[in-house]
């Protein structure tokens, strides 16, 4: 159970220990009963093991009381111990629901792919748990866990709202154990924590129409353009490129894709009177590489 002393648990076959307070003569008989007395079976303790008591016993279903005592030879017994136990074999069956985390940064909002570490894990429970279950979350598959149990909240405790920090590429583990040790089913979550952005650099930045005394100065009386780049390597499958006009205060997702190789030609419409337009790559996480300023 959660406590190693509180005689709790699931596991039926025991080895029972004790001492006694004196060696017993030779002709007793030691007895136990894991039936509250109703029935005993002799130990074959014997005056060699001096005080010390190690014995095999199997737990009643359910619980009750287990017995020592020691009847001598004419059959007199002495008092016996008594020490109530429950032995709970049956997990807990609540599971979960909507689990999400804070800031799923991706492309898409619900694909646990991120860029940031530090999350509100949130989740919802199918029933209230027992007042001595315990909530546990692990980060890394299950190897190290963490009791969440008093982050769960509502009317019924059905709401589970906690601090995580993820690490790499694993999974967030939630599961709930009961006071004997029994685990219920974990749900599992597999996710990805991504903070590298891309590198892509971009080279022979033009438009299609660039008006002025120059044919190079971006400077041009026509809106709609077609902008072209080089990029420095092509991008990856779930990379986004992204262009804006407006200095960098808002950003249209381009449909370039992998097949278009380093060649960038994308359709945008310039801001009157002039700004910047910037070319970025985000990846599948949300990091977002450098963008050129033109």
């Amino acid at each position: 159970g959660t406590a190693n002393d509180d005689f709790n648990t699931n596991t039926a076959a025991q080895t029972l220990t004790a001492t006694l307070s004196a060696a017993i003569a030779a002709d007793d008989i030691l007895q136990i009963s894991v039936n509250d007395g109703s029935s005993w079976a002799n130990d074959d303790h014997n005056t060699a093991a001096g005080t010390g008591l190690s014995t095999s016993i199997t737990l009643v279903a359910g619980g009750g009381e287990f017995h020592i005592r020691i009847t001598d030879d004419a059959g007199n017994s002495g008092t016996a111990s008594e020490t109530a136990y429950t032995l709970d074999t049956t997990a807990p069956t609540i599971s979960f629901s909507s689990v999400d985390i804070s800031a799923d940064t991706g492309t898409s909002s619900g694909d646990f792919n991120t860029k940031t570490a530090a999350q509100d894990l949130t989740a919802t429970l199918s029933a209230a748990m027992a007042s001595d279950d315990i909530l546990k979350v692990s980060v890394d598959a299950g190897n190290s866990w963490s009791t969440v149990t008093t982050d769960v909240t509502g009317s019924p405790d059905v709401n589970l709202d906690t601090a995580i920090t993820l690490a790499g590429s694993s999974s967030i583990h939630l599961q709930i154990t009961d006071d004997a040790g029994n685990a219920g089913t974990a749900d599992t979550t597999s996710y990805t924590l991504d903070t590298t952005a891309p590198t892509i650099t971009y080279a022979s930045v033009d438009i299609s129409d660039d008006t002025g005394t120059a044919a190079d100065d971006f400077n041009t009386k026509t809106a709609a353009q077609t902008l072209t780049a080089t990029l420095s390597a092509a991008i990856a499958s779930d990379d986004i490129l992204q262009v804006s006009v407006n200095n960098g205060g808002a950003w249209t997702n381009d449909d370039h894709n992998t097949a278009a190789g380093t060649s960038l030609s994308t359709a945008m419409t310039l801001v009157a009177g002039g700004a910047e337009f910037h070319i970025r790559i985000t990846d599948d996480a949300g990091n977002s590489g450098t963008a050129s300023e033109t």
